[in-house]
């Protein structure tokens, strides 16, 4: 696939005033004069599978870098699909085709949103075909085929050093996969080294990949002493890999106040809701920057409101953004010395904010000064306050500037470890940071934008902004990053939205975005006062639970509509989610996923379903089935409870006349199962079936339970 014989190392840097440019054919890296560098390049097999590639330099001379990118040739497919991890947390990720544009922001956002992603070192060509992502990517080859789908696969191991750029080039007359180092600017004395590609490539099928690169990555973490004892280590600090809470700011926003909270928390209680995390986000402060200031809203103090959350069960979360401030907040007018400047000495900023009206000012991470007050900052939040958890946002804008002997890669990882490093055993989550650096640093992480109110904020979605507000753009996110689920950290989709106030979501809309947080998440937060749900809604929020893990077998995508194959235990589902404006009809016979079972229970119909029965979809609309296995006595074959039907159901027991089991279903309201049967007098848990459907195989039973 990629032509590693034929690639070329493409390398520009200053050196005693002069430009040098060299293309270095691969095999030549070694043997070629590099005037002020040593270059050391090695191709590592560890096995059919797996290559490692390593790009070292070593400054003899003072040289300041500007490009060092590896080209290799590529045979790419027509059918073949792109993945491209965009920059930070929020920016949009997808599987693009040779048809697919990248569009920057609008010239005249630049000023407003240019600093949220890589428009400022990225020339985005705007042509089709022109693809490029940061950290790790794939190609999907021709994504018809039959299961298992082989992935060829790139991921950066060296993101403590710089930000690694992927760029896919399927459309250029040599079509090309190229990988650099974002290192422009980068100053090297004489014996400094630095190690500018670290890869690993790696093809198989999608576990196999991603398996194999997150094993190297910790290998990697466990070799370097200074991180030994911090990447990697957020399953001890979690008891669980699922997890529900409430956060306020998808409904309040800056509204928030403290009877507004304890009103929430109340609500939970009341119902008994087994969430684990109750959140507090932004608006609880006086200024952003003034983290240990209360504002008049929060009259008894937020360590009253922790000591509430956590004698309900809870932990309890806080939102904070440590590495900015705003242009009101004492720490700008106070101490204009924390402030990240430029070189002519004008202040660093990181974008424009509406809520805050104001332009946010990074801090100069570097300062033992802000490093100090920004301790102080967690002592007084984790030890004083006693938080549980802290929601770390608007990470990337650290980074935005780097000092001339790092990258912004080196910075992001730099500030990553050290917030691993003062939390100690609290929780992070981290938000608005560019991925590789979290890896391993943080316990939860986003992996989309916020979600909005609507589908789509149109002002945004016209200005460009990959970065933008949306509830399309998260719910894509949701699906394309879920392999970084359970492995670089626990994967936070953000919020449902299952309340009828305060939204322009359809119900389409609004089960869509729950339904897929649910499948490929692991923090499960809503903003909602579930005090005011109806009982249809509450029925909804609450089949969520148990929370189980669920194993997903295949995705596959066709014009924005998904089929998916997943499974929980040993029960197999399909899934159909139509993130489109248009209706579109399924035929499971042709689908991607032919398992191979005549029926299926349809869980927003209630009923079991031949498999050779089209299926509809609405605008929006998904659809969970689950598997009927004929071929079993007594199998579970439809439920009623759970989001995922049956997922409720434990120690399940047959024999020939009965079924018992145990429902972990939190409602208390009766509910129906389906069983098949050889017979129609088969037994659940004692009781006889309320319904009895014949089909060729034998029998379907319905009872309420």
């Amino acid at each position: 696939m990629y032509l590693l014989q034929q690639a070329i190392l493409h390398i520009s840097y200053l050196c005693q005033g002069k430009n040098i440019a060299l293309q270095i054919p691969l095999q030549q890296i070694e043997h070629q004069p590099t005037p002020g560098l040593t270059l050391s390049f090695t191709v590592s097999e560890h096995d059919i599978q797996t290559r490692r590639l390593q790009l070292q330099l070593l400054a003899t001379e003072t040289v300041q870098l500007r490009q060092i990118t590896l080209r290799m040739p590529a045979n790419f497919l027509p059918n073949d699909r792109f993945f491209c991890n965009g920059f930070q947390s929020w920016t949009f990720t997808d599987e693009f085709t040779n048809r697919s544009r990248m569009l920057p922001v609008k010239w005249f956002a630049k000023p407003l949103a240019n600093a949220f992603g890589d428009y400022q070192y990225y020339p985005y060509s705007q042509k089709k075909g022109r693809l490029h992502g940061w950290t790790y990517a794939y190609l999907k080859h021709a994504p018809k085929q039959q299961m298992p789908l082989l992935f060829t696969f790139l991921g950066s191991l060296n993101e403590q050093h710089a930000y690694t750029l992927i760029e896919f080039t399927p459309n250029a007359q040599q079509p090309a996969v190229a990988v650099s180092a974002d290192c422009e600017g980068l100053l090297l004395k004489p014996g400094k080294q630095f190690s500018a590609i670290n890869l690993l490539l790696a093809c198989g099928d999608e576990n196999f990949v991603f398996n194999t690169y997150f094993e190297k990555l910790k290998q990697a973490a466990q070799n370097r002493s200074t991180d030994k004892n911090l990447s990697f280590t957020y399953k001890k600090r979690l008891p669980f890999t699922e997890t529900a809470g409430w956060t306020s700011w998808y409904n309040y926003y800056q509204n928030i106040s403290e009877s507004i909270v304890l009103e929430n928390l109340q609500n939970f209680e009341a119902h008994k809701i087994p969430v684990s995390i109750f959140q507090i986000d932004d608006g609880w402060q006086q200024a952003v920057g003034d983290w240990t200031k209360v504002n008049a809203k929060f009259p008894n103090g937020l360590a009253h409101i922790s000591r509430k959350i956590q004698a309900s069960g809870y932990l309890a979360g806080l939102w904070l953004a440590p590495f900015i401030c705003q242009k009101q907040s004492s720490i700008y007018k106070n101490f204009p010395q924390f402030l990240l400047r430029h070189a002519n000495g004008k202040p660093v900023t990181a974008s424009f904010n509406v809520v805050w009206k104001s332009y946010m000012y990074p801090l100069n991470f570097y300062l033992p000064q802000v490093q100090n007050y920004l301790k102080e900052v967690f002592d007084t939040l984790l030890n004083q306050w006693n938080f549980d958890l802290l929601k770390l946002d608007f990470l990337y804008a650290a980074a935005l500037c780097p000092p001339r002997g790092k990258t912004r890669g080196e910075v992001m990882y730099d500030v990553m470890k050290w917030l691993r490093q003062v939390a100690g055993d609290k929780l992070i989550l981290g938000c608005g940071v560019p991925l590789g650096a979290a890896f391993g640093h943080t316990d939860f992480c986003r992996i989309g934008p916020d979600v909005h109110l609507g589908w789509e904020m149109p002002l945004l979605k016209w200005l460009g902004s990959r970065e933008g507000v949306s509830t399309f753009g998260a719910i894509k996110n949701t699906i394309h990053r879920r392999q970084l689920n359970g492995r670089a950290f626990y994967n936070d989709p953000d919020v449902s939205i299952l309340r009828l106030q305060n939204n322009q979501l359809t119900a389409e809309q609004r089960y869509t975005l729950f339904f897929i947080n649910q499948l490929f998440g692991s923090l499960q937060f809503v903003s909602d006062n579930i005090g005011q749900y109806n009982a249809q809604t509450m029925h909804l929020y609450l089949s969520q639970f148990p929370l189980r893990q669920k194993q997903i077998q295949a995705v596959f995508e066709q014009n924005n509509v998904y089929s998916i194959y997943f499974t929980i235990d040993n029960l197999h589902y399909l899934a159909f989610s139509n993130l489109s404006g248009k209706s579109t009809a399924i035929n499971l016979l042709k689908s991607h996923h032919p398992l191979p079972y005549p029926y299926f229970y349809h869980n927003r119909l209630q009923t079991i379903v031949p498999a050779n029965e089209p299926i509809t979809l609405q605008p929006y609309q998904t659809v969970c089935l689950l598997a009927v296995n004929t071929g079993q006595n007594g199998a579970l074959a439809g439920g009623n409870a759970h989001l995922f039907p049956c997922a409720d159901v434990v120690n399940l027991q047959i024999n020939e006349t009965e079924v018992t089991f145990e429902t972990r279903k939190i409602q208390n309201l009766p509910s129906l199962v389906w069983l098949f049967g050889n017979h129609p007098g088969m037994q659940l848990m004692g009781k006889h079936p309320i319904t009895i459907q014949q089909i060729p195989e034998g029998y379907l039973l319905q009872y309420e339970v």
